[in-house]
């Protein structure tokens, strides 16, 4: 089915489901095909984008500790299989958002320190891509623009190889793989400017971040006025209004 006409905001009248939960990495067969079994019963029950989890190789079972961002083999199943789920949504006329960590990223080796800043697959980058008040990773790049996350390497989204390699990786994910939506994971942890250049960048047709509400509440008015800034090329992102598949 066509879809409508959209901006990054999408139409305004998406329904989105949020096609997994904290254990669907632990599913018998993998929860790609699970997916690509009820995807169907998605699309008849009125569901015009369905938020998948982070598809890449991560540290953690769950996605959110991401690793190699080209390595689409993952606990939730092979490459091929997350291929074959996006088109099989797309086909059914809904809305396949990806769900993307940009703010930190784990390194597979350690500097000469013994600090884990040393990043490998197809983007080897090291202690210049953290950022330089982590004070776990021993980072060579710019203080962050936001609030650190000390399980993993924060990532420095003001240097230009970032910048451009993150961009680069994002429309890789929208036409190679099929991706058209994309939902920004932890945004708190970097400036507004930047979730609005990913998103110009690589034009999703709908795209979405945390809600202001929460980072005003949580993490003061500096981190809601950073998205904010955002608005017309990025969505709030509200858990009232997604349905959670279990």
């Amino acid at each position: 089915a066509a879809l409508p006409a959209q901006t990054a905001c999408g139409t305004g009248s998406e329904v989105l489901l949020q096609a997994f939960n904290w254990e669907s990495c632990r599913e018998p067969g993998g929860w790609w095909n699970r997916l690509s079994a009820e995807a169907g019963d998605f699309a008849k029950a009125g569901f015009t984008a369905v938020w998948l989890p982070p598809c890449t190789d991560s540290v953690s079972p769950e996605g959110y500790l991401p690793q190699d961002l080209y390595n689409l083999d993952s606990k939730f199943g092979s490459t091929t299989e997350l291929k074959a789920l996006v088109g099989q949504l797309r086909g059914l006329g809904m809305l396949p958002v990806a769900d993307a960590v940009l703010n930190h990223r784990c390194a597979s080796g350690r500097d000469e320190r013994g600090a884990w800043n040393q990043f490998g697959g197809r983007l080897d980058w090291d202690a210049h891509a953290i950022v330089s008040d982590d004070p776990n990773f021993s980072g060579r790049g710019g203080r962050s623009s936001g609030e650190n996350f000390h399980a993993a390497p924060n990532i420095d989204h003001g240097q230009d190889f970032v910048k451009r390699d993150l961009s680069e990786w994002l429309l890789w994910l929208k036409e190679e793989v099929g991706f058209q939506g994309l939902r920004m994971d932890y945004v708190k942890g970097f400036a507004g400017h930047h979730v609005g250049d990913y998103v110009r960048s690589t034009e999703p047709a709908f795209s979405a971040g945390l809600p202001v509400e929460r980072l005003q509440e949580h993490f003061g008015p500096r981190a809601a006025r950073g998205l904010d800034r955002q608005r017309g090329s990025c969505c709030r992102e509200r858990g009232s209004c997604r349905l959670l598949l279990h």
